[in-house]
């Protein structure tokens, strides 16, 4: 499965509801899809931070994850925007 299909899925089980087990897989994946240093991110990888942005907010997340935080400083790119934005969100007071 491509990941922009897994995405759209992922987005539909959280609009019907299943948001917490839709942020634990969106947390499961994020540290195997995040482009390494001097990569860019594949195709679906900025729609699924920006998924977790939303859906963290529905599930009441917090906690850091793996390799966002390095990410969420060094880009002005939307991806780059939405690294910050979910980093931003789960480490909040």
């Amino acid at each position: 499965m491509k990941l922009p299909h897994a995405v759209a899925g992922l987005e539909r089980a959280a609009r019907q509801g299943a948001h917490r087990e839709v942020w634990q897989v969106i947390r499961a994946a994020l540290p195997l899809v995040l482009p390494g240093k001097g990569e860019r991110p594949r195709s679906g990888v900025t729609d699924l931070v920006a998924l977790g942005v939303e859906v963290a907010g529905w599930a009441g997340a917090r906690g850091e994850i793996a390799g966002l935080v390095p990410l969420s400083r060094r880009s002005s790119s939307g991806f780059g925007r939405q690294c910050r934005r979910l980093h931003d969100y789960l480490v909040r007071p």
